[in-house]
């Protein structure tokens, strides 16, 4: 494939109707081409010669797995006659929502690790799970999903173990961050926070943004704003309530923080959730 014919030649957009599907590919070529959701394209057998965006095109090789973003502009060439690998899809909303599992954040490049290689008791695994879910009739849409998320779960922890063996985050610094990223703490302000790290604020605004790649302001809003949506989507607590349970001084700041983000209100997010509920 020429360097002047990567381009995209179409673009995808994830099904709706479920949050994680997998296609199998034997083509010889997949054009070039982007979509809006997560991908991890898994090589099952032989070779291909992977082409992403305006980088230098990398050899993928059986048992290892590319991680893409949304518009990634890519495309699978083969180099040899058996060669084959699974797309997994993800939505952006189930991504994130695997991500917080991780306390992972979007790092410009999500992970700065875009490929892994499985041992062979991982890709063993993976392609016996692979058959089962294949073995599932198509009618049983839940159990199809929860064994793809079940997948994807342990791919996502692939990249992480991988990346933070390669850019290990300080135990004191993980330990921190899994402590005051709960519910039992957004009430709190972020000069009580600092206490929890034994590290004044300087040395942990430095090392928080060397490791997560973003203030520690931003990142803990963030998770407000995500337990935030949890609460509306799945409790009967009122706006003012969830606000006082975030710490807010008023309902109004929660409101204009919380369309910063989503742009929408708290208020409306509840009731598009529970437009989708009943249809």
């Amino acid at each position: 494939m020429n360097k002047t014919k990567n381009k995209v030649i179409f673009y995808s957009t994830c099904d709706t109707s479920s949050e994680v599907q997998f296609h199998l590919w034997f083509e010889k070529l997949v054009d070039f081409h982007s979509h809006d959701f997560f991908e991890f394209a898994v090589c099952t057998d032989g070779e291909y010669m992977h082409y992403k965006n305006e980088e230098v095109p990398v050899k993928i090789e059986k048992k290892q797995v590319v991680f893409l973003m949304p518009n990634d502009g890519h495309a699978m060439e083969a180099l040899n006659d058996n060669a084959a690998h699974v797309n997994i899809s993800i939505t952006k909303r189930l991504f994130f929502e695997i991500s917080s599992v991780f306390i992972v954040e979007n790092y410009p490049d999500f992970f700065k690790t875009n490929t892994i290689t499985l041992e062979d008791g991982e890709f063993s695994d993976f392609l016996k799970r692979l058959g089962e879910l294949m073995q599932i009739k198509n009618e049983n849409t839940t159990l199809r999903e929860n064994m793809l998320r079940s997948i994807v779960l342990d791919l996502f922890f692939r990249f992480v173990k991988k990346e933070r063996a390669e850019n290990k985050i300080p135990d004191w610094l993980v330990n921190f961050v899994s402590t005051v990223c709960s519910a039992d703490f957004y009430q709190y302000r972020l000069s009580e926070l600092y206490k929890y790290s034994n590290y004044s604020q300087p040395v942990l605004s430095k090392e928080f943004k060397k490791y997560y790649g973003q203030p520690f302001v931003q990142f803990f809003t963030k998770k407000k704003m995500e337990y935030a949506c949890n609460l509306l989507e799945r409790s009967n607590l009122s706006v003012l309530e969830i606000s006082n349970r975030l710490g807010f001084s008023s309902v109004s700041h929660f409101n204009a923080l919380f369309k910063k983000f989503y742009g929408i209100t708290p208020t409306e997010h509840r009731n598009a959730e529970r437009d989708v509920e009943r249809e």
